[in-house]
């Protein structure tokens, strides 16, 4: 009879029950293409639908990317569609695609200098359990297989993001640019530009929305709402910007809506406080707009 390397006989691991059976997935959320797929087939469908194809920025944050990302693939892919085939053009311009990214994640920098990273990951700062903010869920420090797809050029002309979609699953390689090294006019990244939005302005956000839209809203909507009005005062009066609410508050009474946490552990002023102040409610002011 032979032992192992620990001690156990062939006759144990014989006569031992087999392992039992865990009922479980790994979804694997981020680096699963299923994600972005499923909004590029299915919400960019119905944002497309709902608006008749009328949409000048879609604005959000990205956990997975999968969202941002499928959403911006469709929304520019029908936008050229219609333009290659001389259809009547729903704007002058493609849409613009707008990461929006809380203080820490290093997504911001990625979309910005397209380098991933945040100045809280320096080696002097960086500590072993990091909380850099106040939002929960949204913001990065590595680039995801979702997100990733979000800042490679795309050949419109050749409808070829389903088919990146298809090859980048199955992991095999993609020639993005012409051989020539040149880029065509109908080539661009989904995702155009980013916004860094601070704790304080996803906080005032939130108790604005609280108080004069009758909507609870949680750390990541705050700052995707915040984020599209930022957008919304950068472009043309009439323009249409999309955006997500997807988280309610509820799930974050702990940290988001704790005064005692807000005020006292991440030292932001909680709107309310100062009720003399004229400028406590004005959203625009707390946003940094000059609206007009």
């Amino acid at each position: 009879v032979k032992s192992d390397a620990g001690g156990n006989t062939s006759n144990d691991r014989k006569n031992s029950s087999p392992p039992k059976l865990i009922r479980a997935a790994f979804m694997n959320q981020f680096e699963n293409l299923a994600n972005v797929t499923s909004h590029y087939r299915s919400t960019g469908p119905e944002i497309y639908s709902q608006l008749d194809g009328n949409v000048d920025a879609f604005v959000m944050s990205a956990g997975t990317g999968g969202t941002l990302v499928g959403v911006g693939a469709y929304l520019k892919e029908r936008w050229f569609e219609s333009t290659q085939q001389k259809q009547r053009m729903t704007s002058q311009s493609p849409p613009r695609i707008i990461l929006v990214d809380p203080p820490g994640s290093s997504l911001f920098n990625k979309i910005k200098f397209g380098v991933a990273y945040a100045s809280q990951q320096s080696e002097q700062k960086l500590r072993r359990h990091r909380y850099d903010t106040l939002a929960e869920g949204i913001g990065l420090d590595r680039i995801t297989a979702n997100f990733a797809l979000g800042c490679e050029m795309i050949s419109w002309e050749k409808k070829a993001f389903a088919k990146r979609l298809n090859e980048a699953s199955n992991e095999q390689n993609y020639q993005q640019t012409p051989k020539d090294g040149t880029t065509s006019l109908l080539q661009s990244k989904i995702i155009d530009d980013a916004l860094s939005i601070s704790d304080q302005q996803a906080v005032h956000m939130a108790h604005y929305l609280l108080r004069h839209e009758g909507l609870f809203v949680g750390s990541s909507s705050a700052m995707n709402i915040a984020g599209a009005l930022i957008a919304a005062s950068q472009m043309a009066e009439g323009s249409n910007i999309v955006t997500v609410v997807c988280d309610g508050g509820q799930r974050h009474t702990s940290r988001f809506w704790n005064r005692d946490f807000v005020v006292n552990e991440w030292g932001l002023k909680w709107p309310g406080d100062n009720v003399t102040d004229p400028i406590e409610h004005d959203i625009l002011h707390q946003l940094s707009l000059n609206v007009k």
